[in-house]
């Protein structure tokens, strides 16, 4: 058991169980099990946890309980794998109230089953610095993927939006680049400093926003960062929000697309994402909170047409630009139900696909030889998506980390 998850047993709300000893096994029974693959549930389910990770699961009447084993009756619970957040901020918590992030953001993350998190843009070095303390376990909260700062233009999106007028911030959350021997340089010290994902912005902005149009990337610049970030084994993500820019971005080819636009999605554009196999994370709970109604609609029948086209949708809250931290995640799982996707394919989103997106193979299902990251809830997700609300208790890495006080 890391120091991690022994500092963590301390700040459940009703008081843990020890940590179970190397080798010991853990036996969660009853509960039903929707394990993040494509099989149907997995009712009065057995999972057995050693030594972090998932050593058998099935049906009761299929798989044993080992001897000595410790048992945690589940039964009237849903087990899914935990979530993850491909898409927060997490030293933007200055932006939206005048207190610092601390340990109960941290621990809003894990009560919400939260046990993954991809920082998508942020200062630097402090995100490497929480990056390197939470997987030291001197910090207590979800595994981290840090990203650092964003590459953009001189004045682009962030320098030229919220950090406008803040060049010392700008500093640290953005690297402005005009020059691609300059731009490949900086991704290769960014992955050397820790970066398990590079990040671009490709977007000239919108006369009707409060800032307007921005200056954009050179596309040769993206391309560069984008190919650098591939030879450096890791993945790259594009913000944009132009459907005139896609063309461009598609031609460059990065693995992730951050956000969906409310413009209409030309047919061959959308056909393209899919062919191209590029990942989008919608990131609609972010705009739920000041869209129209009818405009977060549009939103939403992208969604559904990439959904149609087979495109891989990822789960990500943008907290805590718009949803807080933690809940973001449950409120861009209902978006994506709204948007058509049935609740066991948001579910995976968040999981196990999630999971491939972060790059940790071991991760993301309920099945030999995973990762025990499980999240026990209260109700059926598949009965109704809201029931990924319903945290009852939540382990990671086999470790007890939260636990929901008694109703």
């Amino acid at each position: 058991m890391s120091p991690a998850l022994l500092i963590a047993a301390a700040l459940v709300p009703q008081a843990a169980a020890p940590p179970p000893q190397r080798g010991e096994p853990v036996a969660l029974v009853g509960a039903t099990v929707v394990d993040g693959t494509d099989r149907p549930p997995i009712s009065d389910a057995v999972v057995v946890i050693r030594d972090g990770r998932i050593e058998a699961v099935g049906r009761a009447a299929d798989v044993a309980v080992p001897r000595g084993a410790r048992r945690l009756d589940l039964t009237g619970h849903t087990i899914i794998p935990g979530l993850v957040d491909l898409h927060v901020h997490l030293s933007a918590v200055p932006a939206v109230r005048p207190a610092p992030f601390g340990p109960d953001d941290l621990a809003a993350f894990l009560a919400a089953g939260v046990t993954s998190l991809r920082s998508a843009g942020d200062a630097t070095p402090w995100i490497f610095e929480l990056q390197r303390d939470l997987a030291a376990g001197r910090r207590v909260g979800p595994r981290l993927v840090a990203v650092g700062p964003m590459f953009t233009a001189p004045g682009g999106h962030p320098a030229g939006t919220w950090l406008r007028g803040n060049p010392e911030a700008a500093a640290v959350f953005a690297r402005q680049m005009t020059d691609p021997d300059s731009a490949r340089a900086e991704v290769r010290r960014l992955v050397a400093a820790g970066a398990g994902a590079i990040k671009a912005v490709y977007d000239s902005g919108d006369a009707r926003t409060p800032f307007g149009y921005l200056p954009r990337l050179d596309s040769v610049v993206l391309a560069a960062i984008v190919a650098e970030a591939r030879a450096r084994g890791v993945r790259s993500l594009v913000h944009w929000q132009n459907v005139r820019e896609l063309p461009t971005i598609l031609a460059i080819g990065p693995d992730e697309l951050e956000h969906v636009p409310v413009g209409p999605l030309p047919d061959s554009l959308v056909r393209a994402i899919a062919d191209r196999r590029i990942a989008v994370t919608p990131t609609a709970a972010a705009f739920a909170g000041f869209l129209q109604p009818r405009v977060l609609d549009l939103l939403l029948a992208n969604v559904r047409r990439l959904a149609a086209a087979g495109v891989t949708l990822l789960v990500g809250s943008d907290a805590p630009l718009g949803p807080a931290f933690g809940g973001g995640v449950h409120a861009e799982l209902e978006l994506l139900v709204r948007a058509g996707l049935t609740p066991q394919r948001a579910i995976q989103a968040a999981t196990r696909d999630a999971a491939r997106a972060l790059g940790i193979a071991d991760l993301g299902t309920i099945t030999p030889g995973q990762r025990a990251d499980l999240v026990a809830l209260g109700a059926d997700p598949l009965a109704g998506i809201a029931g990924v609300r319903d945290v009852r208790l939540v382990l990671l890495d086999g470790g007890e980390v939260y636990r929901a006080p008694p109703r």
